[in-house]
């Protein structure tokens, strides 16, 4: 994968669609050659849809899904945003006209072969709005200018259109409530500031306090489908553990303040976090060792731990 950190490529990244939604359901999954696309049986044993792999290699973050179902984003390297239509009877992905979102300006480094990249896409829970995590690059890792960006999602095509950044953070990690009023982003190297998001426009704008602490690279972070909690999973390849930062939700203004206890031990190279349904349990993805954070390859996805 070179010598730079790919931040969010850290694992192979896997999402799903629910069964409602597409027969058993169907799944997808990031890989060094493309998106990996998967039925789901009832018994929950996964089938390779057709074609079998689309989109291009270097992809970044989380697959997000529009809320509808029939839109699907990824960040790639070069500063763009692949856009999926869904197929709504096997749930395949196929490119949008255009495949990818508008291009991010950025300023080319040495060394590299890409410009830039973006990282994480989190759709709103309205379907309206889609945020961007995006970097510059530069030699040995993520640099210059990063932002977290706002697109309008077109509410006929599901595709994308840039509308401004929505403010310069050192980002790792973006997340939202299912309300759509507060933001979290996870930013280099110890913070995550919290923000309120218009429900018209999509713009952040910063709570009171504006961050907190979460400790040494927030790299993912999960709201509670109860919206009352935050998980954050920091990656720190200096311990031999990593930890979970958890907080609660303020119930009226959507701030964060440290659980009882404030973290909770994982094990080494975590890389992310999912809360099931009903909100009662909580699984990590870890990377086998070793990890190089400023330089790779980086190893295949480690087991899931369970809390």
């Amino acid at each position: 994968m070179g010598a730079r950190l790919r931040i969010a490529a850290v694992a192979a990244c896997l999402a799903a669609i629910p069964a409602a939604a597409h027969a058993d359901g169907t799944v997808y999954v990031t890989t060094s050659r493309g998106i990996s696309q998967y039925a789901m049986g009832a018994d929950g044993s996964l089938s390779p849809l057709r074609p079998a792999t689309v989109g291009a290699s270097s992809l970044y973050g989380r697959i997000a899904i529009a809320p509808n179902g029939k839109s699907a984003y990824l960040g790639t390297d070069g500063s763009r945003v692949l856009q999926f239509d869904v197929d709504p009877r096997t749930g395949a992905l196929s490119p949008k006209t255009p495949p990818y979102a508008a291009a991010i300006p950025t300023t080319p480094y040495p060394n590299e072969s890409g410009t830039g990249a973006t990282i994480d896409v989190t759709a709103a829970p309205d379907g309206r709005h889609a945020y961007v995590t995006a970097t510059e690059l530069q030699h040995g890792g993520p640099g210059g200018n990063l932002d977290v960006l706002l697109y309008d999602i077109d509410p006929s095509t599901g595709a994308l259109s840039l509308t401004k950044g929505a403010g310069s953070f050192g980002f790792l990690a973006f997340a939202m409530t299912l309300d759509g009023r507060s933001a979290y982003v996870g930013t280099f190297p110890d913070r995550v500031f919290q923000y309120d998001a218009d429900p018209q426009s999509g713009a952040l704008s910063p709570k009171t306090p504006a961050s907190v602490v979460a400790g040494r690279y927030p790299l993912h972070i999960v709201v509670t489908p109860d919206g009352r909690g935050v998980y954050v999973v920091k990656l720190d390849n200096q311990t031999p553990n990593n930890t979970i930062a958890q907080y609660n939700v303020d119930p009226l203004d959507g701030s964060l303040s440290p659980k009882t206890p404030p973290t909770v031990l994982t094990g080494p190279t975590v890389s992310s976090i999912a809360v099931s349904p009903d909100g009662r349990s909580a699984y990590v993805g870890s990377l086998g060792p070793p990890l190089h954070l400023l330089g790779g390859p980086l190893q295949a996805p480690g087991p899931l731990r369970r809390f």
